[in-house]
């Protein structure tokens, strides 16, 4: 009864879920099933192109996920150092830039950019 309410919801509206582990195959895959079902609209953090060969080497369809690569995308990581420097102050790392380019990193600044 829950879970199929909870499905209801997310079927209604499915949410931007961010995804930093994105060479996982239980991510992807995961990733995946909640793209095709319509639950939620993923976006994996990764190189696209070992994201592709990962995907491949493991049978995952890529199509209609999106990929956004923390490395590839000085803008976005200047923006997150931004506000992270707004947030934190003095307390921001000198290397924010650098940090930013850990999918881990990224995908919080991506979050809390919402």
């Amino acid at each position: 009864m829950i879970i199929e309410r909870c499905r209801e919801l997310a079927l209604r509206a499915p949410a931007r879920v961010v995804f930093p582990d994105a060479l996982d195959q239980r991510v992807l895959k995961a990733a995946q099933y909640l793209h095709q079902q319509g639950l939620a609209t993923p976006i994996l953090v990764a190189n696209p192109f070992e994201l592709r060969q990962f995907a491949l080497s493991h049978g995952v369809a890529m199509d209609g996920l999106q990929v956004i690569d923390p490395h590839g995308n000085l803008a976005m990581r200047e923006e997150f150092a931004h506000r992270w420097l707004a947030r934190a102050g003095e307390k921001t790392p000198p290397d924010a830039l650098e940090k930013l380019t850990d999918p881990l990193m990224f995908a919080a600044a991506m979050v809390s950019a919402g």
